[in-house]
């Protein structure tokens, strides 16, 4: 976890060049990889406004098709000389959206990768296909490549986003532990390459100690975990709008 600490703050700037004399990455820009890393492995705001956006196309769709199937109801205009007939009522069941996932990828009339949510409207027809929509747009896709929207698959899958949200904070804190020993392997290397009686011809001894490396160490850790907080605290916010979208009707 590669913060900004030049080593060269720790020796005298006479002191010969270390190969970890600095670090590229400021903390600025780590915290906003962080935070980019947290939200890839969750939910983004984006992400479920564009599945409220794709449930909004879907029921517009349905409603057509109902409004074609009443249409198709419509009794046959009178012949001449005949009283028109009287209006049939449409016998056709309203049409249904249903929420899938998509299991894998494919690309034709519309265009989904795995883990989409695809609104399906109406059945599938003989052939395994079925209206689609996603991404903001509709056509056919196989039924195959769908998987039903469930509570247990809801609870699966925020598990899972839960678990790699996990893994990469463990990853990030391993990575602050590791430039932490580095640093104090770095001091105590030189501190024992300075000369016992500093000279004017000598380097000075080491200005940064083992109290103040650690002292760092926990500050940067406290941050780290300040901002994994709100992370968490962003991404409980976000699954729990995306389970109230995906289980409304």
């Amino acid at each position: 976890f590669f913060f900004s600490f030049p080593l060269a703050a720790i020796f005298n700037t006479s002191s010969p060049p270390n190969p970890t004399a600095t670090m590229p990455i400021t903390r600025d820009l780590e915290g906003a990889k962080m935070r980019r890393d947290l939200l890839a492995a969750g939910l983004t705001e984006e992400q479920i406004d564009k599945i409220r956006a794709d449930k909004a196309h879907a029921k517009r769709l349905a409603l057509l098709s109902a409004s074609a199937d009443a249409r198709g109801a419509a009794p046959a205009p009178p012949k001449k000389g005949e009283k028109p007939a009287p209006p049939v009522a449409s016998s056709a069941a309203p049409v249904s959206i249903v929420k899938y996932r998509a299991i894998d990828d494919f690309g034709g009339d519309v265009t989904f990768t795995k883990g989409d949510t695809v609104f399906v409207v109406g059945e599938p027809d003989a052939s395994g296909n079925c209206k689609g929509v996603v991404n903001g747009k509709n056509g056919q896709v196989p039924i195959s490549k769908l998987v039903l929207v469930t509570p247990e698959l809801l609870e699966k899958e925020k598990q899972e986003r839960e678990a790699e949200r996990e893994r990469l904070a463990k990853e990030r804190e391993a990575e602050l532990e590791k430039e932490h020993q580095e640093k104090l392997q770095a001091l105590e290397e030189a501190e024992k390459a300075a000369p016992a009686e500093p000279s004017a011809d000598t380097p000075a001894a080491p200005v940064a100690t083992v109290a103040s490396v650690n002292k760092e160490f926990e500050e940067e850790r406290a941050r780290l975990l300040e901002e994994e907080n709100k992370m968490k605290a962003e991404a409980a916010r976000l699954e729990e709008m995306l389970r109230a979208l995906e289980m409304e009707d």
